[in-house]
């Protein structure tokens, strides 16, 4: 499959720059948009992709932009695209007393107890870092995402919300994608 994810515009998304990557890359099965997005970008967004094709997850500067737009919420979801099961997570660590969708390390752990081994991980957030937590705790990762990839060997994971594009193989062979901006990422199934 073919997914063009969207991450942490912040209402800086250039119109004209994202139309012509939308003119190169025209074939794409699903769009995730993985949170901090404003109503300017989500307007540009919806003026050139069918909101069919959209699915979305809350960051850690969002309202709730999901239910006034009507874009469909895969927080705690999991959808099937051409054979492969995604599952979402929204927010990040709560690393201040604030209302956006967030977690603390337990809280995070608790979220995927539930939840069975997929092809694909979305989420806002990244794994956790332990560098990060004194320096900078907001980009600290969640303990929860860790362990559920490593606990159900999760192929993929991809993720936004450290305003980083990078591609990394964990050592658990869990191929990590970091999405800043847009990308597109094809993604073959194995099995």
């Amino acid at each position: 499959i073919k997914l063009l994810i969207i991450a942490d515009t912040h209402g800086t998304l250039n119109e004209e720059k994202f139309k012509d990557f939308l003119d190169y890359n025209k074939e794409f099965d699903v769009c995730i948009m993985l949170g901090d997005h404003y109503d300017r970008d989500i307007d540009i967004i919806l003026k050139y992709i069918d909101k069919d094709k959209i699915y979305g997850l809350l960051g850690n500067h969002d309202y709730n932009y999901l239910d006034n737009y009507n874009i469909r919420n895969i927080n705690g979801q999991v959808i099937n695209i051409n054979g492969l099961t995604i599952l979402g997570m929204e927010g990040s660590f709560r690393y201040k007393p604030v209302k956006f969708p967030s977690f603390s390390q337990e809280e995070s752990i608790i979220f995927f107890q539930d939840k069975d081994s997929v092809d694909i991980l979305i989420s806002h957030d990244t794994k956790f870092d332990l560098r990060k937590c004194n320096r900078d705790p907001a980009h600290q990762g969640l303990v929860g995402i860790t362990n559920y990839l490593y606990e159900k060997k999760v192929p993929i994971h991809i993720h936004g919300h450290i305003h980083e594009n990078y591609d990394n193989k964990l050592l658990n062979d869990t191929v990590e994608h970091s999405v800043f901006g847009y990308k597109i990422i094809n993604i073959k199934k194995t099995s």
